[in-house]
């Protein structure tokens, strides 16, 4: 079992602070009595609600920007906690030590800023376990990172908050030892490959929709990952129209991409409803 999959939420304690569902989302999938570090904790209330509920033992919260800083020090100080949540100033993960934190929650940012902070922190990266994950942007090439430096998808969902489409990423380490290296974050074609994406090896094209989409979000094919790939589909239609009307010199072969990026979504949608309860069988793109 691994270590994000090694779940077990305390109900026996009512935390004072409350939670979007995306940041609970996140909070039921941090491992019991793990210690954890959250990155750009803001006010602290992730930080404050995990530790109230009995969840980790102790938090680190960090956070760059001092307005926030001294809101989360506040917060963290009312309720006595200190000696339980650590408030640090700093960027990402420079907070923290090597093997101090088994988690690492970041959230409310975008996928690139996210590698820039793993990047910048590699031998903190090397030793976590356990990485829960909230994008708001640029989620495949994040997705990518993970599966070709030794993180596999323990979990995956789409929400839908406040007319907006969030996605939220749980990742474990498929073998925290065998990536203890100096070059362990980065990709590499022949590191250990996330099984989940087999059924989407059929080609490129394919590769790639499951690392945009999340290849769970896409076997499951709920409601809310359909709206969302029919929303890029609009989205995507959009960008073609107005390459159509550019200049040769600018669409530079971006009119077939965004072909190909319709072709291959077109078809989940289609195989998506063809199953009767929503989901796409794993060997489905491969067809």
């Amino acid at each position: 079992m691994s270590h994000c999959e090694e779940l077990s939420y305390s109900a026996s304690k009512t935390p004072l602070s409350s939670l979007s569902s995306r940041l609970l989302w996140l909070a039921n999938h941090v491992p019991m009595n793990s210690r954890v570090v959250d990155v750009g904790a803001d006010h602290a209330l992730l930080s404050l609600y995990l530790v109230e509920s009995g969840i980790s033992p102790f938090v680190i919260a960090s956070e760059v920007a001092e307005g926030p800083l001294t809101v989360a020090k506040k917060n963290v100080e009312s309720r006595r906690l200190q000696h339980l949540i650590d408030v640090r100033h700093g960027d990402g993960l420079c907070t923290v030590a090597p093997g101090e934190v088994s988690v690492a929650v970041l959230a409310g940012m975008g996928g690139s800023t996210m590698l820039e902070i793993f990047q910048r922190s590699p031998r903190v990266v090397e030793n976590l376990p356990c990485l829960l994950l909230q994008p708001m942007s640029d989620s495949g090439p994040l997705r990518h990172w993970l599966r070709t430096v030794g993180f596999v998808l323990v979990d995956e969902a789409v929400l839908h908050e406040k007319q907006r489409i969030y996605e939220l990423i749980a990742a474990s380490r498929v073998s925290h030892a065998a990536n203890s290296r100096a070059d362990c974050l980065v990709p590499r074609e022949d590191s250990l490959s996330d099984p989940l994406y087999a059924p989407f090896t059929a080609s490129p094209a394919w590769v790639w929709f499951a690392e945009r989409f999340g290849p769970l979000n896409l076997r499951r094919g709920d409601a809310i990952t359909r709206l969302w790939v029919e929303q890029e589909i609009v989205s995507w239609r959009r960008i073609l129209r107005s390459l159509r009307s550019a200049k040769e010199p600018f669409k530079n072969g971006r009119e077939a991409e965004f072909r190909q990026k319709i072709e291959v979504a077109s078809d989940w949608l289609e195989q998506r409803d063809r199953c009767s309860d929503g989901s796409v069988r794993p060997d489905s793109p491969a067809n």
